[in-house]
């Protein structure tokens, strides 16, 4: 059985991370989406993946040479389109166990895209579909290997069920975000009314005497300012615990 191991890959671009993996693991009968924004690094793992890019951290195994189609542009002799299916008509014919295309059908028209869904849905090895065509994706896919945040996350299903697992947790991301926020302004509003009663604490009862005043005003101080301490803490303990709010780009692919 074909694999592509990855572990504990940093791909740095002018000394800053451009994406990294923690561990992904792909064999053969796996067909892999690979989505993401432009520039986040979908082309680079092809690289690295085929050897072409060596400068990264960390472990990357494939146990088998690797076919890569990249993006093709038009030529003096072909169209995009033309050089595209030439090239994928030739990498399907080497029968390679690990095959990587990219963008294989932002040039092709209909009936070359479904020729290319029904090559690719009947291919037997390994494949890693780059692409931001969701019918491609959808109809092809098994598997999906994300590019968010700087991180390559993996998914199960095609681009559609990521989409729906995404979606889900971003609504639950937002839910505990609003959640936490209704909190947090509950704290500063206990805070403050602490605060307000911390002053008239310090400032004492107007019926009191002035003797009576300054006997109690150092007990009055400490009660005070241990009243505000005690707030403080308060919502500096419920602000660590606030949720960071992550939101999902709708536009990716």
């Amino acid at each position: 059985m074909t694999m592509i191991n990855l572990t504990k890959i940093q791909k740095n671009v002018a000394g800053r991370a451009l994406f990294t993996i923690d561990h992904l693991v792909a064999t053969t009968g796996d067909k892999i989406g690979v989505v993401g924004r432009n520039g986040t690094g979908k082309s680079t793992l092809a690289h690295l993946i085929t050897g072409v890019d060596a400068d990264y951290r960390g472990q990357l195994v494939t146990d088998a040479p690797v076919s890569y189609v990249p993006q093709l542009a038009p030529t003096l002799n072909q169209s995009g389109g033309q050089a595209m299916m030439s090239r994928i008509r030739q990498a399907l014919s080497a029968r390679p166990a690990i095959l990587i295309l990219d963008e294989p059908s932002s040039n092709l028209d209909e009936a070359h895209q479904q020729w290319l869904i029904a090559q690719l849905q009947g291919f037997q090895g390994l494949l890693m579909l780059i692409s931001h065509d969701r019918h491609l994706l959808n109809a092809v896919t098994n598997l999906t290997w994300a590019f968010e945040d700087q991180r390559v996350q993996a998914y199960a299903g095609n681009y559609a069920h990521y989409r729906e697992v995404r979606d889900q947790q971003r609504q639950t991301q937002e839910v505990a975000y609003q959640r936490q926020m209704r909190h947090q302004r509950d704290l500063l509003a206990a805070q403050q009314q602490r605060n307000e009663k911390a002053q008239r604490i310090r400032k004492g009862n107007r019926r009191m005497s002035a003797a009576e005043r300054s006997k109690t005003k150092s007990l009055r101080e400490a009660t005070a300012a241990k009243m505000e301490r005690t707030a403080k803490r308060m919502v500096a303990r419920g602000g660590t615990r606030t949720a960071s709010r992550q939101t999902i780009d709708a536009t990716w692919v």
